[in-house]
């Protein structure tokens, strides 16, 4: 956790003015966002944190922007793949 807060400093010092953090270890899962990737990151900078990939349900989103200050949330799967079969 500590490298990507580091390099979320490191990039912010470059100059960007919003992060996008996406954990990859969670692309495609279903399993929801990384809340202590996220917490950790948005809690170390100054500028704008939005959050990309994890959702499979609604309350996924919902959990990520209540219980972290987030700029926003993306998300692809969520809304291309549904049903039982996750078909398009």
């Amino acid at each position: 956790m500590l490298e990507s807060v580091e390099y979320a400093k490191k990039i912010q010092g470059f100059g960007a003015g919003e992060l996008i953090v996406g954990a990859i270890d969670r692309k495609r899962t279903g399993k929801g966002h990384d809340l202590e990737l996220l917490n950790s990151v948005a809690n170390e900078v100054d500028i704008p944190v939005a959050d990309l990939g994890g959702d499979e349900l609604l309350l996924h989103s919902a959990d990520a922007k209540n219980s972290i200050p987030l700029s926003g949330l993306a998300a692809g799967n969520l809304f291309i793949f549904y049903g039982k079969d996750k078909a398009v």
